[in-house]
């Protein structure tokens, strides 16, 4: 039997070890800390015996002595006894759950009360979960591997999360810095070397990155995109030809155009060019042979356009057809070239054009299965303007 003097022993002694687990990768030691809070002896000793093996396992005889251990412990879940004299497990509860650092905490009460009400009330204090007493340990440990399973993987999404924001951040500030001195030094290149074949090309580009930037902000502060609004279709279908020219004279990919100049389209403009139609060329360059053409037609209907995008390439089979548009998905096949792809871009096509009103339809015929006609079309349906 412990008494009250060696709990607070094995507190400190728990806590100087559980102070000392090491870090891989930014990532905690897989030796989680528990905290149990409960009066009875009997069941902290149940506790401690039962559970120290495998975790850090620490004791607080009161809500108050656990309120006091909290900021040293920093516990990956709590054990919390109900009914303690002083500061209930009730009140306990909300107090962590009303801390930022702690609110994800998972909090298993463990409680002698069967009750409906006091198990709801448990629930709307902010608790997980609960054991009752007298509890089966087989079951507590259960339990307890569930919620510290759970609290791993939510901890994994928040890293990721984090880890991604630190990248956006990169993206909106760093990089847009690095545009905003380009963008002056392209203005003084514009008076030094105003005759500079390349100067409209580079001027361009960089106006189109500050836009892409501008474009990602708005997507992350607003979770959503801009609002479509009338876009010159053949004007956005040029900046793409413009930006990929060097992939189609890499490839000596012959471009055939059927476009009507005046033709207006619901879009929003910096999207459709560098995600849509620059995902779409691309792969048309990525599976077609050097020295085929591609073509880009149109066609008007009553209330839509019709903009058809074919290559003569090597074509996908069903296997990648049928998971294109699903994120980073697995199935993918090398260009002509030997070209990789990431599996994000299609799937982010399909976005802007579900946020435009748009539709997209593919159709491919492999090279080995239709030697004779083979490649690759792909079929965009737009809001037409006045529409």
């Amino acid at each position: 039997m412990y008494n009250k003097l060696e709990f607070k022993e094995v507190v400190f002694i728990e806590l100087s070890a559980a102070q000392g687990g090491t870090e891989e990768n930014g990532m905690a030691s897989e030796r989680y800390r528990i905290l149990a809070v409960d009066d009875s002896e009997v069941n902290s000793g149940i506790i401690q015996s039962s559970f120290s093996g495998e975790y850090d396992v620490s004791i607080a005889c009161s809500a108050e002595e656990a309120l006091v251990l909290l900021d040293k412990l920093h516990p990956d879940l709590i054990l919390l006894d109900i009914v303690m004299p002083g500061m209930d497990g009730f009140e306990f509860c909300r107090n962590i759950k009303s801390r930022e650092d702690m609110k994800d905490v998972p909090i298993l009460f463990l409680t002698a009360k069967t009750d409906s009400d006091e198990i709801l009330k448990g629930f709307n204090a902010g608790a997980s979960d609960y054991v009752t007493k007298p509890f089966n340990v087989p079951e507590l440990s259960a339990r307890v591997r569930v919620h510290l399973d759970l609290k791993k993987s939510r901890d994994q999404v928040i890293r990721k999360n984090r880890q991604q924001n630190e990248l956006l951040h990169i993206l909106y500030h760093d990089l847009a810095n690095t545009f905003t001195s380009l963008t002056a030094q392209s203005a003084l290149l514009d008076e030094d070397c105003s005759g500079a074949s390349g100067l409209p090309m580079l001027k361009s580009s960089i106006r189109n990155g500050c836009r892409i930037i501008e474009m990602v902000r708005t997507i992350g502060d607003a979770e959503t995109i801009l609002t479509p609004s009338a876009i010159n279709l053949k004007d956005s279908i040029d900046q793409s030809i413009s930006i990929l020219s060097s992939q189609f004279e890499k490839k000596n990919i012959t471009l055939r155009m059927d476009i009507n100049p005046g033709i207006h389209i619901y879009a929003e403009e910096t999207s459709l060019i560098n995600s849509v139609l620059n995902n779409i060329l691309t792969n048309a360059v990525k599976f077609s042979y050097p020295g085929e053409a591609i073509e880009i037609s149109l066609t008007e209907e009553d209330d839509h356009i019709r903009l058809l995008i074919r290559d003569r390439g090597i074509g996908m089979p069903p296997h990648i057809l049928d998971g294109i548009f699903h994120p980073g998905s697995k199935g993918s096949r090398k260009g002509t070239s030997g070209e990789q792809g990431t599996g994000y871009g299609m799937p982010l096509v399909k976005k802007f054009l579900d946020k435009y009103g748009a539709s997209i339809e593919i159709r491919s015929r492999t090279i080995e299965k239709y030697p004779e006609d083979h490649g690759t079309s792909v079929l965009l349906r737009f809001r037409k303007e006045g529409v």
